[in-house]
């Protein structure tokens, strides 16, 4: 054997020994609560099987548990696919991600080790849900049962005081909360007599306590103490529908926030009502019929103001807008954009079941019916990624954000304009393989319509998944300034307007493409 040959067979040799040896291959990590590490946390190393028949099919290797400084150590037989769960009764997954889900009792990650990469690290984050508790007495010190207590950011279950007063919140994940006391939800009166339209209701103050946030820190259990709830006058709004005829098996819904229009209570159909228990305030009243096959989508809304007395309202029930659209190309060339294009109006406020989606022709024609009046954004989506929306007209003005106003009852024209010149952002996200979610990129147009909320806006920027190696690619974009960051999913819906500013700084020209390197931002 020459010397070449010898050093290389050494090598080969060497390098599949120290791939297969169960002293060199390791998975280690760290369990952690906030900066501290968790003791006597189970750890289950699974293993793949080795067979493309078996490679999606996990058993045990082995279970393990964490030293006082919430560490452990796995040292496998061969190289391969693996997954680390970790789990400790009365802790839960970090990543639980807000109140309307009950939260992960275990977290894990997929790790692989092979002999590029014979050492593995991971670190798992768990956290213990705390309570908070109280008590709510009226102004003479009787206690309050069977009342509604509001705790924000939110909770899993309906916190309502028992026959003494007393609630308890539990399942909180560690933040800051405010209790409040809350008032009966305005109610619906189809029947009412004379009487009725001149009484003024009493009802509870809304009451935040105990006025400043209380931080329910891990696994802890606070008390608020007593809150004393005081009452205030509530009012009534007189409604009454003009062209309110009903057609056969038609209902309508009453709303007074355009967020839950089509989603309120029944209200008799063509005629008057009452709706009780109103704050003084600003509300959005809204009907809404059902809409059959055939038929153009009826609604009514108006803005009404609550202050010291009870109102009349009157409210006028019509269709909506027809709407003709077409896409259009910026060079006038055919129209071959690929993939399927869909065009969607939504109502800016955010109004439920009022969104509209049309599927254009080949030529880029396409009809929308029925559209309410509320303020509205065109969404495009399907576009292949050389293109851009470079303008929206609507009856021939150009409008800012795609937002523009339906005019109730009469034909519209919608002219969506695209370019083929799209620009690209492109880069890789340090840190990724540090946590145990998937890694969101986002590029959100700037400056921010004043018109849009930041959960709107992100639900309609534009984004991907990162890679597995933290790699990713945004296409289709326009030219102009953008926001970009990177932010777990389970994060995601809480990113704020202040993690925006610390997103990163993009400015892209038509056509360009820019690399940029993120680091994930906390929301």
């Amino acid at each position: 054997m020459t010397a070449r040959r010898f050093v290389f067979w050494f090598a080969f040799t060497a390098g599949l020994t120290y791939a297969q040896s169960p002293g060199q291959l390791e998975i280690r990590g760290t369990v952690v609560e906030g900066a501290l590490g968790i003791g006597g946390v189970t750890v289950t190393l699974y293993e793949f099987g080795h067979t493309p028949a078996e490679s999606t099919t996990r058993t045990v290797f082995a279970t393990a548990f964490t030293d006082a400084a919430g560490k452990f150590a796995f040292h496998p037989t061969r190289t391969g696919d693996y997954y680390v769960e970790v789990q400790k009764e009365s802790y839960f997954a970090e990543s639980y991600n807000g109140p309307t889900v009950d939260p992960a009792d275990s977290t894990g990650d997929p790790v692989r080790v092979d002999g590029e990469h014979p050492r593995q690290e991971r670190e798992f984050s768990l956290m213990r849900l705390g309570e908070l508790r109280g008590r709510v007495v009226d102004e003479e010190g009787k206690p309050l049962a069977n009342l509604r207590v509001a705790i924000r950011p939110g909770t899993i279950t309906p916190v309502v005081t028992d026959q003494d007063g007393n609630f308890t919140a539990t399942k909180l994940r560690p933040g800051d909360y405010l209790v409040s006391v809350l008032p009966r939800a305005p109610e619906i009166l189809a029947r009412f007599s004379e009487e009725d339209l001149n009484v003024v209701d009493q009802d509870l103050q809304v009451l935040n306590w105990p006025g400043v946030p209380v931080p329910v820190r891990s696994g802890a259990s606070l008390s608020v103490g007593t809150i004393t709830a005081l009452k205030t006058p509530y009012y009534r709004a007189h409604v009454s529908v003009q062209s309110g005829d009903c057609s056969a098996g038609e209902k309508w819904t009453f709303a007074d926030r355009p967020e839950m229009a089509g989603f309120g209570p029944t209200v008799p159909c063509g005629k008057e009502f009452l709706i009780r228990n109103l704050a003084p305030g600003t509300y959005t009243f809204t009907l809404a019929a059902t809409k059959r096959p055939g038929e153009a989508r009826r609604s009514a809304s108006v803005s009404v103001e609550v202050t010291d007395r009870n109102i009349e309202v009157a409210m006028t029930m019509s269709t909506g807008a027809d709407i003709s659209g077409r896409i259009v190309t910026a060079d006038g060339s055919p129209l071959t954009p690929g993939g399927r294009i869909t065009v969607a109006t939504r109502p800016l406020r955010g109004v439920l079941g009022a969104s509209q989606v049309a599927t254009p022709d080949a030529t880029g024609k396409f009809m929308i019916t029925g559209t309410t009046s509320d303020r509205q954004r065109v969404e495009i989506m399907g576009l292949a990624r050389q293109f851009y929306v470079k303008e929206i007209r609507y009856n021939g003005l150009t409008v800012a954000d795609g937002i523009f106003t339906p005019i109730p009852g009469a034909p519209g024209q919608l002219d969506i304009v695209i370019d083929n010149q799209a620009a690209t952002i492109n880069g890789s996200v340090a840190g990724y393989d540090r946590v145990s979610a998937r890694v969101m990129v986002v590029a959100v147009k700037w400056p921010l319509s004043t018109d849009t909320a930041m959960q709107a806006l992100l639900n309609t920027a534009a984004g991907t998944v990162a890679d597995d190696q933290g790699r990713f690619q945004i296409g289709g974009l326009a030219p102009g300034e953008y926001r970009v960051l990177a932010v777990t999913t389970g994060d995601l819906a809480q990113v704020s307007p202040d993690a925006m500013s610390r997103a990163e700084k993009v400015t892209l020209e038509r056509g360009s493409s820019q690399s940029v390197s993120l680091k994930i931002v906390e929301p």
